[in-house]
């Protein structure tokens, strides 16, 4: 663990314990194994019952738990075909192939290439020999590309060549043009930004306009945005009018640029479209819609990784039905970004395959705020019960301690140094998520509700403050209704008793 404490908790427990961790670490691996064929089943159930969106989650999962095998990858590509969402089908593919180099990926692939669908591009890594940095354009989610957009908006140059390939400078009108062909973009600097050579920016220099190769990179490879596109992707101050040289244009704000780009007679944003992008300063980015620019993520509770195309709507106060101000919804990387006024929001996430849940956020009189990171937690399966476990910045390590009786099973703990309970082959509990510098969460499921446990939080670090940490727990029913919430008590030292769970019955006692 992270503390010299837990160490030498690992250390008592000797050496008697690797045969233990050994034979666990095989159960594991044959529990991963059979999860893995267990989700690609019950995706093929639900597209047989025509549910597609909980198909597209199932082999999702799968990918994530074992990214090595081919199947899932290919029929995931199927089912985005089948919806006329080539490009994300491609890119699902092209994501397969980098992880097992499949011939039959390889196969499917050059269809999408004969239709003449273009690859992704990555961003390539300035250092020597380095791997790839950042996948800019990735085709992994729709909506906005707001990474591409902060990165030509808020990179000094200096930043900019040390983390990228800088293919040439060049001299431009009244400054000087930056290549970066791995981002399919031109740099415009102005003469203020430029050195005396007039053909390289200063280092601190920002850039003040963006041309890419192919704006639709800017939407991941979507082809024909419409103006309610851009809408449902959350661009703000959206706008179209009469320009003499480019015909009917639009305008929009997002990730701190301002975007105008020409529109084809459909009235859509098509591929070679002409177009320039303009990074805009914090304040004048605040000051296009009156508002804050508050930016956030959107995590899981029990991996901790992103979460994609979670939909967020925003409330004033703390209302969680009514009228609903604003709606964005999250990107390829689990980000958002959205203008609101200085106040108190409700915001409602919701997403398919997690719990919706309602959080409270306070925007205050500034040009640029960066939100907590919002966790959600995934639907339970039957019979399963999870408890998230937050906390503020002191005490730095709390700890998440599940203990008790599975029936026909005998003891169990789950804390640090033993995350996982297995039974029979069969896992009753694990910690999936530990904190050890503040704010959380823990996160402990338990699988098997056949017993009755106790759940407690421990101070590590023994400063005996809990009671004033802000710590709050969630607990979460396999109905998907929101969780019961227990917020810490007065008059604890380093020990909190949250609730006792019997055969699935919660009982709080927070004490």
């Amino acid at each position: 663990m992270s503390t010299k404490r837990k160490v030498i908790l690992v250390l008592i427990v000797g050496l008697s314990m690797l045969l233990v961790v050994l034979v666990g670490g095989l159960a594991w691996y044959g529990y991963d194994s059979t999860n893995y064929t267990r989700h690609i089943a019950r995706a093929e159930k639900y597209l047989s019952a025509g549910d597609t969106e909980s198909a597209i989650l199932e082999y999702q999962v799968a990918i994530n738990m074992k990214p090595e095998s081919e199947d899932a990858y290919l029929k995931l590509a199927e089912i985005y075909s089948g919806l006329g969402q080539n490009t994300m089908a491609q890119s699902v593919l092209t994501k397969g192939f980098n992880a097992t180099g499949s011939n039959r990926i390889t196969r499917a692939l050059a269809v999408y290439a004969d239709n003449g669908i273009q690859e992704a591009v990555n961003v390539v890594d300035g250092g020597e020999g380095a791997a790839p940095d950042m996948i800019l354009f990735d085709g992994e989610g729709e909506g906005i590309n707001t990474e591409l957009l902060s990165v030509i908006g808020s990179t000094e140059y200096n930043d900019l060549r040390n983390k990228y390939t800088v293919d040439s400078n060049a001299s431009a009108d009244g400054g000087c043009m930056v290549r970066l062909s791995s981002m399919g973009a031109n740099l415009h600097y102005d003469k203020k930004s430029t050195d005396s050579s007039g053909r390289k920016p200063l280092g601190s220099a920002e850039p003040d306009q963006a041309v890419l190769d192919n704006i639709l990179s800017l939407f991941y490879g979507k082809k024909g945005v419409t103006e309610q596109d851009l809408s449902y992707f959350g661009a703000e101050n959206i706008g179209t009018y009469d320009d003499a040289s480019h015909g009917k244009v639009i305008t929009f704000v997002s990730g701190a640029c301002m975007v105008t780009v020409s529109l084809d007679a459909n009235g859509t944003i098509s591929s070679g479209a002409w177009h320039s992008i303009v990074p805009l300063s914090r304040t004048e980015y605040a000051d296009e819609a009156g508002s804050c620019t508050a930016n956030g993520k959107v995590l899981s509770s029990t991996t901790g990784g992103n979460v994609v195309d979670a939909e967020l709507r925003f409330r004033e106060g703390d209302k969680t039905f009514g009228e609903i101000i604003q709606t964005v919804r999250s990107d390829s990387f689990g980000g958002y970004s959205i203008l609101l006024n200085p106040g108190e929001y409700t915001v409602e996430v919701q997403c398919v395959g997690y719990t919706t849940e309602f959080f409270p956020i306070e925007i205050g009189f500034t040009d640029y705020v960066t939100l907590d990171d919002i966790y959600i937690s995934p639907l339970l399966g039957d019979g399963q019960i999870r408890i998230v476990l937050e906390w503020g910045s002191s005490p730095r390590d709390l700890d998440s301690h599940l203990e008790g009786n599975v029936d026909g099973g005998g003891h169990i703990h789950t804390f640090f140094s033993q995350q996982k309970e297995v039974r029979n082959g069969e896992t009753v509990a694990e910690l999936d998520l530990d904190d050890t510098d503040g704010y959380g969460p823990e996160t402990t499921t338990i699988y098997n509700t056949n017993g009755v446990y106790t759940f407690k939080v421990i101070d590590f670090t023994g400063s005996g403050t809990m009671s004033n940490s802000g710590a709050v727990v969630k607990i979460y029913l396999p109905d998907g209704s929101a969780p019961i919430e227990v917020n810490i008590c007065s008059g604890l030292n380093n020990e909190w008793n949250v609730c006792t769970i019997d055969h699935g019955k919660v009982t709080v006692n927070n004490r």
